[in-house]
């Protein structure tokens, strides 16, 4: 179990509190407007970003900085890549760790078999491939080092319907395998597949619970926070208090 206790952190007028918070086998989604903290969260869990108080444990033992536990895959997973091939990307963290180039390049190629990349591709630039690939390319590149804990920021921002499905695909299948997921979304119908849904607001956690607990109200505010962020510069928004009293009608509407 990962476990945070006891977490603030306040930085450039943001500030984060969460006296509790627990991560466990199964797909938890974390959900949120943006700049509600789901980031910071993650980098702190992932021993990245150091809170100003709190502790992070693995299975009770206290941790502190990066761990081999976990692994995290940021919002534009791609930019991590850097090598001249893709064997050589995603091979990289294993030869780090001090593995022999052999092993780490054994263990690499098998990984990327498995997430359907043919031998061409391991020897072609990651930056040839298209852009689902190289976010697929990025996710092996944490998967490699088999963390029990997999936290993922907003993994499917800008991906096209295939792309989002085959990484959707891996994460039900690290699902199944019995690991621990944390993903951060603004898409309430991802959450309707979870295990657990964490809510978050300025800084706090709100609500934990089943995706069938969420209030209408809590989704028509996500969806309108969605919708702002896409629409801004786009003439007069509407305000978001009054697109979630429509939102929250309109949802309320199909589930009577």
């Amino acid at each position: 179990m990962l476990s945070l206790s006891g977490i603030s952190l306040t930085a450039g007028g943001f500030s984060l509190s969460v006296p509790e918070l627990s991560f466990s086998p199964g797909l938890t989604v974390l959900m949120g407007r943006s700049g509600s903290g789901k980031t910071t969260l993650l980098s702190i869990a992932a021993g990245l970003r150091k809170p100003d108080s709190g502790h992070v444990t693995i299975d009770g033992r206290e941790t502190e900085g990066i761990t081999p536990d976990t692994g995290i895959v940021f919002q534009y997973p791609e930019r991590q890549l850097f090598a001249e091939t893709l064997l050589s990307d995603v091979s990289f963290a294993l030869r780090k760790r001090g593995e022999k180039l052999v092993e780490a390049e054994n263990k690499a190629r098998s990984l990327l078999l498995s997430l359907g990349f043919s031998e061409r591709a391991m020897e072609l630039s990651p930056f040839l491939l298209s852009g689902g690939e190289r976010r697929l390319a990025a996710i092996a590149g944490v998967l490699v080092s088999n963390p029990q804990y997999l936290l993922l920021d907003e993994p499917l921002t800008g991906l096209d319907a295939a792309s989002s499905e085959r990484i959707l695909s891996i994460i039900e299948r690290l699902r199944e395998g019995g690991r621990t997921i944390v993903m951060a979304t603004h898409d309430a119908e991802r959450a309707a597949y979870a295990d657990r849904v964490v809510m978050m607001d300025k800084g706090m956690v709100v609500k934990t619970g089943a995706p069938d607990e969420i209030p209408l109200q809590t989704q028509a505010y996500l969806l309108s926070s969605f919708i702002d962020s896409r629409c801004k510069g786009f003439g007069k928004a509407v305000r978001e208090d009054v697109l979630a009293e429509r939102i929250e009608r309109l949802l309320r509407g199909r589930t009577v």
